[in-house]
C-alpha cells in the first residue's frame, strides 16, 4: 500500500477500497499491474467487467521475477462481486481525463513508484 502521504484523497469510507495494493516480491524486478481486476466505470461505454485472474497473474508474475505488483485490494473485489456493479468512485484508468490523473490511485502509484531497493 502507498504511504499515507502519497495516498490520494478519497470519499469518506471508500479510501481503503480505492487505494491500490502495492506489493514487493523480492528485489528490483519488473512491475506488474492489474487495474482491470474489478468492475470499473468508463466514459460513454459499458462498464468494464473484471478480467478474471489478472490480479493473481500480476502477483504471481511479480513473485516469480522478484518484482512488484499493483492491484485492487481484496475488499474491493469482494464488493464488486457482491453488487455486480462498478467500484464506487473508481474509473477505468484507460478512460481518465488529464485533470483526474492527479488524484487517481493508479496514476499516483505509478508516478511515485516503489521505494528504491538499494536504499
Amino acid at each position: 500500500m502507498l504511504p499515507t502521504e502519497l495516498q490520494p484523497l478519497m470519499p469518506p469510507g471508500q479510501s481503503e477500497l480505492l487505494t491500490v495494493d502495492m506489493e514487493q516480491w523480492g528485489g528490483s524486478g519488473p512491475l506488474f499491474t492489474a487495474p482491470h481486476g474489478v468492475n470499473l466505470e468508463r466514459d460513454d461505454k459499458p462498464d468494464h467487467l473484471p478480467e478474471d485472474f489478472t490480479t493473481y497473474l500480476a502477483r504471481a508474475c511479480a513473485a516469480s521475477t522478484s518484482g512488484s505488483s499493483l492491484s485492487w485490494p481484496v475488499a474491493a473485489l469482494a464488493l464488486v462481486t457482491a453488487t455486480e456493479a462498478p467500484l464506487p468512485g473508481a474509473r477505468d484508468p484507460n478512460y481518465l481525463l488529464f485533470k483526474e490523473t492527479e488524484q487517481n490511485s493508479w496514476v499516483v502509484a505509478l508516478r511515485h513508484g516503489l521505494p528504491d531497493v538499494g536504499d
